[in-house]
Order: structure tokens, then sequence, then C-alpha cells
């Protein structure tokens, strides 16, 4: 049983069976040999045509349930094109929201001028300047604004990150604990920055859609499946 999380950038697929992971550039994707997955996410879904599809919403809350153990919680997706947010209260789904315009390209952005100018996550120091910011693409045109002026390479680029860390905890409606999903969780720049704002902040690593779709799976099938499979590492 093949699952896939296309998204826009990274190809997530899970072989529910050996609990084998694979996370494919969307370039590596295309010069790899055809995959037929069952269950398909994600804005690439397209590329899956004969699988079941599953809106990203519902695979996001159905993995958030399976891996977070409280009632109440906030988990937020952020990708490379849009931000997703799911909200549980006493066990119960209270509300959902879509960000792919004010949160377009947050991953993107950051992961294109990391690469642009060679820079690593240790490379970029800690700052309190902040760019006010609620979107990666005009966030590029602030960041070579004030480098272009007195800004260093890497303070712009940590203000770049505050800012988008800011709009992130504004977004999720400004709270102190925080499951964090998607690519971006795994930047720690990101990830220190806001923390600032956000005490309690937990990453689940990229693969919670796709332990949703393995969920939905598991009930679709009637099957019962006792295997966990950690969003971090990757392992059952």
């Amino acid at each position: 049983m093949l699952l896939a999380d296309a998204g826009t950038s990274y190809i997530k697929i899970l072989d529910s069976d050996s609990g084998k992971l694979k996370i494919l550039s969307l370039a590596e994707f295309k010069d790899h040999p055809v995959l037929k997955a069952n269950y398909v996410t994600g804005h690439n879904s397209n590329l899956f045509t004969e699988a079941i599809f599953v809106n990203e919403l519902v695979a996001l809350a159905r993995g958030a349930k399976v891996i977070i153990p409280e009632k109440d919680f906030t988990i937020l997706d952020i990708g490379s094109r849009d931000m997703k947010l799911v909200k549980f209260s006493d066990d119960e789904f209270e509300k959902c929201d879509w960000n792919t315009s004010c949160g377009a390209m947050i991953g993107f952005t950051m992961e294109l001028l990391m690469k642009y100018f060679n820079k690593k996550p240790e490379d970029i120091k800690d700052t309190n300047i902040s760019f006010d910011i609620t979107c990666g693409l005009l966030g590029i045109t602030k960041f070579f604004d004030n480098i272009s002026k007195t800004t260093s390479i890497e303070e712009g680029l940590s203000a770049l990150i505050n800012g988008l860390s800011k709009f992130t905890w504004q977004f999720a409606g400004k709270p102190q604990k925080l499951y964090l999903s998607g690519g971006i969780s795994e930047n720690k720049v990101f990830l220190n920055h806001l923390q600032k704002l956000v005490p309690n902040l937990k990453s689940l690593g990229r693969t919670v859609l796709i332990e949703g779709l393995r969920d939905i799976d598991k009930k679709s099938s009637g099957v019962k499946n006792e295997r966990t499979f950690d969003s971090v590492t990757g392992n059952q």
C-alpha cells in the first residue's frame, strides 16, 4: 500500500507495509519510475491519477489525532506554498483554516534564499530585527531592499525569518502552545525564531499528512494496524 503526500516542492511516499519512506524533490520524482499510490493528498495530487484523493486539511486533522495525545491542541502545517491550521478542543474538531495568499511561499522563500546565497542554518545569527511581512514573496522584496542599504545578508535572512515567524504565530491565533508540521518544521533557524513567541513549540516533522492517509486507509479497510510511524525519524 503506497500513500503519497504530493506537495508543491517535495513528494513524500510511504510504503505502509514495509514502513519505508521516500522523500523526493519534484524534479527527482519526475525522473523516478512511475509509482501508483492508493491514497494521495497535496497540491500535486494529479501526479497520482489512479489514487483516492484526500483533502489536505482532512489528512492533517486525521494525522494529528493519531500522533498527538492531548485533547486540546493546535497544529500548523507549513509547506512550500501555503499554511494549514487545525484546532481540536475537548477531543473534538473545533476549526480549520487554510492560507494560500498571505502565507504564500513561506517555506519556498526561505529555502530559495538560503540556497541562492549558499548559506546554512548555522550561518544565520540571531537578531532582534524583524521585517514586517505577511508573505514570502513580499519578503524577498523587503530582504533585497534592506541588504542593498546597511543590512548584511546573514542579518537580512535572520530578519526575514523573524518576520515570517511572527506572521505564522499571528495566523495560528498567537498560541502559547503549538504543534508544527511540514518541511519548515525541520528548519532550526525558523524554529528558534518561532519559539521566542511560542514557548511550548513541538515539531512533528513532514509526514503528519501521510499518517492521516494511513489512518484513513486503516479504518476504510477495517484492518487494525498497531504499528506507529515516527513522523520525525521515519522509523516504525
